[in-house]
């Protein structure tokens, strides 16, 4: 045991006694006043330290070895190992250093300050009538730029709420009590932003976290369902980092003429708030029956997989002829062709199981291809190997003004296709993006061999519809058909 109490330290004949024969390994603290001695039973530690003036010294005495003040031995019988001499200028912070060396003593149980009978359940027992404990004290930013908090820490928030004692349970600050007048932690206080950007696939909404209810805000995002107040409980929804403010949300996976409920959510250590619900209503796809098929009557457009998992966009050259995994891209990366043209993808996005095609839809098969080819041209061959197969589908399936170079031979776009030139991007680093404006180039879900695929290509300069195989890394249009 550890006892630190001034007013026993000096007294009588400025002697200061223990009995240390009964201790083997204890540490002691002593504390010793201008011109006092130190005694160990009948075996005297003395110093003189009348030559100073004001200064007091604290000793810490560990059994096995000697302790010299200059000419003047301290000594004691018990064999003791060293000693801390600390100078102390000002009075006050003896009961803090006290505090502070008790983790030196490993056989130390409990420490006392203003007592010397700590109390056995306490590892530290500050006994006072008119003074309090004083905690750390800092802001809530401060607070939060605690490197690696341990569970159990102790501060004292002073602009949290009205000002309160906070302890780290391991995974947030929570308040330790609630008094009157104190204000406990509430969930965060969060809105919901409007929904835009709405496409049958696809849409735009976000929040904004005012408050996080004095607790910090661990996860942020908004979920959404063709039910009313949409929790996060379901897998619709997305995680957009953490803290307050504003943010937004890319809503994915969409089915087309169909109305949703949105709403925005924040989470602390207290439990999840929701902004309002909000809803829309995604747009039809753009679509044309042709011979009892439905063809999406645009280029797909998406950046994500039907289960919401991002698609990369890739612009470098060398990135991009070396994938095996799905990509998309802007012919030249340039997202002026957006609106004309879509995106181009590699067949491996195509291809991947997540689902490139929005719910409801798929890319069509090489079969179906020739379906389309067939019942534009009925004597279309649909079984001839890179070639054109039909020598006057292509200018049916052509928007016939504007957007294709002249002579644009053959186009009337009597199907209602409305093909457009995207062109593609090649996997030969040399080439890049070839055709914008005289070519269109669309996959099918078909391979012909392990590196290359199937896919249908029209040009400005003919007016049949072209059945060729090609590498897989080539970046092309997706057309989409209705399951």
């Amino acid at each position: 045991m550890i006892s630190c109490s001034i007013r026993h330290i000096c007294h009588g004949t400025n002697q200061v006694r223990t009995n240390l024969s009964e201790k083997t390994s204890l540490t002691y603290f002593f504390l010793i006043v201008e011109g006092s001695d130190i005694c160990h039973g009948t075996n005297q530690l003395r110093t003189n330290l009348s030559e100073k003036t004001s200064p007091t010294y604290f000793f810490l005495i560990v059994e096995g070895s000697d302790i010299c003040h200059g000419t003047n031995q301290v000594r004691t019988k018990v064999d003791i190992t060293y000693l801390y001499l600390i100078k102390f200028f000002y009075m006050q912070k003896l009961l803090l250093i006290c505090s502070l060396f008790t983790f030196l003593n490993s056989n130390a149980q409990n420490v006392g300050i203003g007592t010397n009978t700590p109390v056995a359940s306490a590892k530290l027992d500050v006994t006072s009538t008119n003074s309090g404990f004083l905690p750390p004290r800092m802001t809530y930013a401060q607070r939060n730029a605690i490197v690696n908090p341990a569970s159990g820490l102790i501060i004292y928030c002073t602009d949290c709420a009205n000002g309160e004692m906070q302890y780290y349970n391991g995974a947030a600050w929570m308040q330790m009590t609630v008094a009157a007048g104190s204000v406990p932690f509430v969930v965060p206080t969060i809105t919901t932003t409007s929904v835009t950007a709405i496409t049958s696939f696809t849409a735009t909404s976000g929040g904004n976290i005012t408050s996080d209810g004095g607790a910090s805000v661990t996860a942020r995002g908004v979920c959404w369902s063709t039910s009313t107040n949409p929790t996060i409980a379901l897998s619709t929804k997305t995680a957009d980092g953490i803290g307050t403010g504003v943010f937004a949300s890319s809503i994915t996976g969409l089915i087309s003429s169909t109305t949703y409920h949105v709403r925005a959510y924040a989470t602390n250590s207290v439990g999840t708030a929701y902004g309002g619900d909000s809803s829309f209503i995604t747009p039809a796809i753009p679509s044309v029956t042709i011979c009892n098929q439905i063809w999406t009557s645009k280029n797909l457009d998406v950046s994500t997989y039907r289960n919401g998992d991002t698609i990369p966009q890739v612009t470098d050259s060398t990135q991009w002829e070396n994938l095996t995994t799905g990509a998309w891209c802007y012919y030249n990366n340039d997202a002026s062709n957006r609106p004309f043209y879509g995106k181009l993808y590699n067949w491996y996005a195509v291809n991947d199981l997540r689902g490139l095609a929005p719910a409801g839809y798929h890319v069509p098969s090489d079969a179906e291809w020739n379906k389309l080819a067939k019942c534009i041209d009925p004597s279309a061959d649909t079984t001839c190997q890179n070639c054109i197969q039909s020598a006057t589908a292509g200018g049916a399936m052509k928007v016939f003004c504007c957007i294709w170079q002249s002579p644009n031979t053959g186009a009337t776009n009597s199907s209602g296709f409305s093909a457009l030139p995207g062109g593609h991007r090649s996997y030969n680093n040399s080439t890049n993006f070839y055709g914008v404006d005289f070519m269109g180039y669309w996959w099918s879900s078909t391979q012909q061999n392990t590196p290359n695929a199937w896919y249908r290509g029209l040009s400005s300069g003919y007016s049949g519809i072209a059945r060729f195989s090609d590498h897989k890394t080539l970046g092309q249009s997706v057309r989409c058909l209705k399951d």
